[in-house]
């Protein structure tokens, strides 16, 4: 077997249907769209559209806003901060900044990131959510 000979196997490709070829291609005419109405025309945008019924997303509530001065914290546990010190990831007589936690990062002490701050959480809890 050579390269050029490679085939896919019978009927693995389907090719697409060529609309509006006339009546004997099956999709001729109308090209599956139907007689008349807004659908049938090219350009048709009526995602969301009920048929005059006011839309789903008219209808329900506004709710709450996207505050653009929100700080993005991640939160790190005062625990699996021990742990990482305990584990000689972390040195407790250093600095302790979100860059030298990051620097440290390990899947199961540190967040993988962080945007603006690091919070510390109070309880550690293990992969069960019991607490130790």
């Amino acid at each position: 077997m050579k390269l050029n000979e490679l085939r896919d196997n019978p009927g693995a490709r389907k090719g697409r249907m060529r609309v509006g070829r006339g009546i004997g291609s099956g999709k001729g005419k109308t090209a599956g769209r139907g007689q008349k109405g807004q659908t049938s025309r090219s350009g048709v945008s009526i995602f969301g559209f009920e048929g005059g019924q006011m839309p789903l997303h008219m209808r329900l509530p506004k709710r709450g806003f996207n505050n653009i001065f929100a700080k993005d914290y991640a939160e790190v546990n005062i625990g699996a901060i021990q742990k990482a010190i305990d584990a000689g990831k972390l040195d407790a007589k250093g600095m302790f900044i979100a860059d030298t936690v990051l620097a440290k990062h390990d899947e199961t002490y540190m967040p993988k990131e962080v945007a603006d701050a690091l919070k510390k959480q109070g309880h550690w809890k293990d992969d069960y959510g019991k607490k130790k």
